[in-house]
């Protein structure tokens, strides 16, 4: 029966201090992100090529004009992005998305949008 207590609590220590390897883990996962993201920004070079991944992540073809135009918008959401994520120290996750590279106007376009199909609730007074 001690036996048995034994490695119980042995069991018991080794998961306390799996979950908290794992914890530590998830939260150096999250700050290394975030620094990837700002040493990335720190390089021009560097910078392109995220915007390029971006761009064919989300099947984007832009003309060299209004391509300029989209980096910039790009490196903009990118630098308020990696300010965010310093801002709410893991509270939150920030990351670039769909809007990284519209304007102001397109992504005004998507206020408001009812993607579920389901009636706004009604409002009880």
């Amino acid at each position: 029966s001690s036996g048995i207590n034994a490695e119980y609590g042995d069991f018991e220590r080794i998961t306390i201090n799996m979950k908290s390897f794992l914890a530590l883990c998830l939260v150096a996962t999250s700050f290394a992100l975030e620094d990837v993201l700002r040493d990335v920004l720190k390089s021009p070079k560097a910078t392109l090529k995220l915007y390029g991944e971006f761009k064919a992540g989300e099947h984007l073809n832009f003309r060299a004009s209004e391509d300029r135009m989209r980096f910039r918008l790009f490196r903009a959401n990118a630098e308020l992005v990696a300010a965010s994520n310093e801002e709410e120290e893991g509270s939150a996750v920030f990351d670039l998305n769909f809007f990284s590279a519209m304007t102001e106007d397109e992504k005004q376009q998507f206020l408001g949008l009812n993607v579920t199909g389901h009636d706004e609730n009604p409002m009880y007074l």
